[in-house]
């Protein structure tokens, strides 16, 4: 639910995670750089400063960016051990800038988890808003919207091979492609949905536009979402789930009747997932590019923002093994899982963040930081609060 007062009150933090989330506006004039990004930090720094008497930045979190930083520093000398041709030196300063921001992220928010949750829940509304615009526009009134052409020059994916301006569109809202929208608001959402405990109405409304974009690996996620977080952990009573599943399988069959959704084209990209272009970028090619390397890149990878090899980089685990290769892409597994476990996250919820590691999320992005470091604010509340309650009844 909307509410002015929280708006008000909270406006500073919404936008730092909202200008935070704006990753597909990049301008080519300004060499891909995300301005957006420096408008978050800008915000959050005067945040921090504001109220640096309460900005909490413990040892678990320094330790943890420390190790991340010797894990980036050794891959990149990994690059230029193997003598790469073209370094991609924006993601080097992308990547510290992102842990700068990061350290101060966590430090502001560490404390104030009622302004995490109001700044995320806003964002994702905001997101849902204009895709729910972009395509009931195209699909009530045939009037298609690109809203990133305008500002970056950049032409979103929308349109397509059985997708053009005369039959329909893969709508995404604020982001260039479905697949990038998908992963973002089921990110977010399952940082939000991890503190409420509960899926309401808007929410399914939310959840809903994933399969209204026709992405496919979206609509993946999705169902693991629902399975985990819907099924697993929601504390919704039974009679409400029910509700909310029936009223959610009406609307898919209204919308499957008007032709909004293409089920036929969902169906047959996740059954034949393996001949998918996506899938191959992602995941599907990792195996044979690492195959072709020595053994030495096995091992290490080709280094950290080593442009030498440029495709087939597309996920979160195959960037990882292709260029930090097994031992320092292990190590990164291993650090990461145990912040988590650190953070008291939940064995479910682990799993869906780790399944999400196959979309496009990178670690030289601010956006894939406030989703992780999200989850593991959130999950170290619930879990102090588990026990206080505990406390009080023992």
């Amino acid at each position: 639910m909307i509410k002015l007062n929280e708006i008000k009150e909270n406006y500073l933090e919404i936008l730092v995670i909202f200008f935070g989330s704006l990753l597909s506006f990049y301008f080519p004039v300004l060499y891909n750089l995300r301005v957006f990004d420096f408008v978050s930090f800008a915000i959050l720094l005067f945040l921090v400063n504001q109220r640096k008497n309460n900005i909490y930045i413990g040892n678990t979190i320094k330790s943890f960016f420390l190790l991340f930083t010797i894990f980036i520093v050794l891959s990149f000398l990994v690059s230029i051990l193997n003598k790469a041709v073209e370094i991609h030196l924006p993601r080097i300063i992308g990547t510290f800038f992102a842990i700068i921001f990061s350290i101060l992220f966590y430090g502001y928010f560490k404390n104030r988890v009622s302004k995490l949750i109001i700044g995320i829940k806003y964002t994702i509304y905001i997101h849902a808003i204009f895709f729910y615009i972009q395509f009931l526009l195209f699909f009530l009134l045939k009037q298609y919207v690109d809203f990133i052409k305008p500002i970056t020059g950049n032409v979103s994916r929308n349109i397509g091979g059985s997708f053009n301006l005369d039959s329909a569109i893969r709508s995404s809202g604020l982001y260039s492609e479905p697949a990038s929208y998908s992963l973002f608001i089921l990110s977010l959402m399952s940082a939000y949905i991890l503190y409420k405990k509960r899926i309401d109405l808007i929410d399914f409304i939310v959840l809903f536009s994933v399969i209204l974009s026709a992405s496919a690996s979206g609509t993946v996620y999705l169902i693991a979402f629902i399975f985990v977080y819907f099924i697993i952990y929601s504390n919704t009573a039974l009679t409400k789930k029910v509700y909310f599943a029936s009223l959610v399988t009406l609307g898919a069959f209204f919308f499957i009747g008007l032709d909004y959704i293409k089920v036929d084209y969902l169906f047959e990209k996740i059954i034949n997932f393996e001949d998918s272009g996506s899938y191959q970028y992602r995941i599907g090619n990792t195996n044979e590019v690492l195959s072709e390397l020595t053994d030495l890149q096995q091992y290490f990878g080709v280094g950290y923002a080593n442009m030498d090899i440029k495709g087939d980089k597309g996920s979160t685990y195959s960037a990882l093994f292709i260029e930090h290769g097994y031992i320092l892409g292990g190590f990164f597994m291993v650090i990461i899982l145990s912040f988590f476990i650190s953070h008291h996250i939940k064995i479910p919820i682990l799993f869906y963040v780790l399944l999400l590691f196959m979309g496009t999320h990178t670690y030289a992005q601010i956006q894939f930081w406030i989703w992780i470091l999200s989850i593991a604010i959130i999950s170290t509340n619930l879990y102090n609060n588990e026990r206080k309650n505990l406390q009080v009844i023992t």
